[in-house]
């Protein structure tokens, strides 16, 4: 029997063990909080695939979106829901995160096979290769949802570090006004 197949098998029963004794009273840790653990999982299986194969970068978007958004609902799942009025933006920042590996990967892939040249004074030189179409298209792609996930979550989240750091900013400046130490001569 492959190793794989071993592992996975021993743990469908394992988890399928797990959702039985929680049913059943046996134990108060509840599995139904942690699935998105299964989203996680098969994000990393797919990133795991689409680096070990030679044309696989197309796996490389599921697998970012189901990575980042796996992680996204385990911290909704662990901190409550709420969290999502703050961190919505991380939903139009999975796929362009996907789209940016999937760029990584073909223009390291092509880094990877292009080899090296010999210029005419005998040295060794990279060669020079210009961007795939198919790279660039990778690229052309995840600047909107990349750039709209970043700029949410920086508004929203600098919303929330405004709310606090400026009144403790305003603290300061009062602190330093007030404190004795050194002071000028008045004229």
């Amino acid at each position: 029997m492959r190793p794989a197949r071993w592992t996975v098998g021993v743990g469908l029963i394992l988890l399928g063990g797990w959702f039985l004794l929680y049913n059943s009273g046996k134990t108060a840790v509840s599995p139904w909080n942690w699935w998105p653990l299964l989203l996680l999982a098969l994000g990393v299986g797919l990133h795991l695939f689409a680096w070990s194969s030679r044309d696989a970068e197309g796996a490389l978007v599921p697998a970012g979106v189901l990575a980042i958004l796996g992680l996204l609902f385990l911290a909704c799942e662990t901190y409550g829901w709420a969290i999502l009025d703050r961190l919505w933006p991380i939903f139009p920042l999975a796929p362009g995160i996907g789209l940016l590996e999937a760029y990584v990967y073909v223009i390291t892939r092509e880094r990877r096979f292009s080899g090296v040249l010999e210029t005419g004074s005998g040295e060794l030189a990279a060669r020079a290769r210009p961007v795939p179409k198919k790279a660039e298209s990778y690229l052309i792609a995840a600047i909107v949802p990349t750039a709209v996930g970043v700029m949410g979550l920086g508004f929203t989240l600098a919303g929330t570090v405004a709310r606090w750091l400026a009144p403790l900013v305003l603290v300061i400046i009062g602190l330093l006004l007030v404190a004795p130490g050194r002071r000028t001569r008045e004229a």
